[in-house]
């Protein structure tokens, strides 16, 4: 896995996109390194994956909420800037 920004994996082996206790604006994203094959060359039809997501959505503190979560099929780009809110500031 390729941790990006604010993103890490805590003690216990859980990926922790954000830290709670932080009070300002962070982002954070994980991506898997190694490439899904979305095509199956030998037969020539699209090849499919299995895979388990687990996860806890916590409220912390008294700001209100604002975060997202998307699970998304793409190569892995850059970046956006640091601290960039939209992602493309």
């Amino acid at each position: 896995i390729t941790l990006e920004e604010d993103a890490k994996i805590s003690a216990s082996g859980v990926l922790e996109l954000n830290d709670p206790k932080d009070t300002n604006v962070f982002v954070g994203r994980a991506f898997y390194t190694l490439p899904v094959p979305i095509w199956d060359p030998s037969t020539g039809n699209v090849a499919s994956f299995i895979t388990t997501f687990s996860f806890v959505l916590e409220n912390v503190g008294t700001k209100v909420p604002a975060d997202g979560l998307v699970f998304l099929h793409q190569q892995m780009l850059p970046f956006p800037a640091p601290q960039s809110v939209d992602g493309w500031e």
